[in-house]
């Protein structure tokens, strides 16, 4: 249950992320969720989006580098403890996390969190296992 996830490399400079946004705005491009990690020259972009391989040729045609790579999307109940518990079963079935970052809204009522991993396959059936709700492409159109 892989979803793309569309990494954008900014530059740290004064306007560069604004080009950026009005790129995805001009080809129509949803954000859903969004992290943003910065250097002293360059920023790293991850987002979900409506459509990643549109996206990503937009952006190219305009001179920035973005690649589309694939993550996983969990959705836990918006309560004490839920974050942690999925957090905690990864990690206890050897799944390493590498970074992790929230949807801007909500599946059915659950939290929903991007989560790259070394196993994607891995962590899938682990999660579903054990009770979570891993999305799928078709889901995060109710996001």
């Amino acid at each position: 249950m892989n979803i793309k996830q569309l990494s954008i490399f900014v530059e740290n400079k004064e306007g560069k992320l604004g080009i950026v946004t009005d790129i995805l705005a001009k080809a129509q491009i949803d954000m859903r969720a969004l992290s943003l990690a910065d250097t002293a020259d360059f920023g790293i972009m991850r987002v979900i989006v409506s459509d990643a391989d549109k996206a990503r040729d937009y952006l190219l045609d305009n001179h920035i580098l973005a690649r589309v790579n694939h993550v996983i999307a969990v959705a836990i109940p918006d309560e004490p403890g839920s974050l942690s518990k999925m957090i905690n079963t990864l990690s206890k079935s050897g799944v390493n996390i590498e970074y992790l970052y929230a949807f801007n809204k909500t599946y059915k009522d659950l939290v929903c969190f991007v989560v790259r991993v070394d196993y994607n396959d891995k962590a899938c059936h682990v999660l579903s296992s054990n009770g979570f709700k891993v999305l799928c492409s078709e889901d995060l159109e109710l996001v």
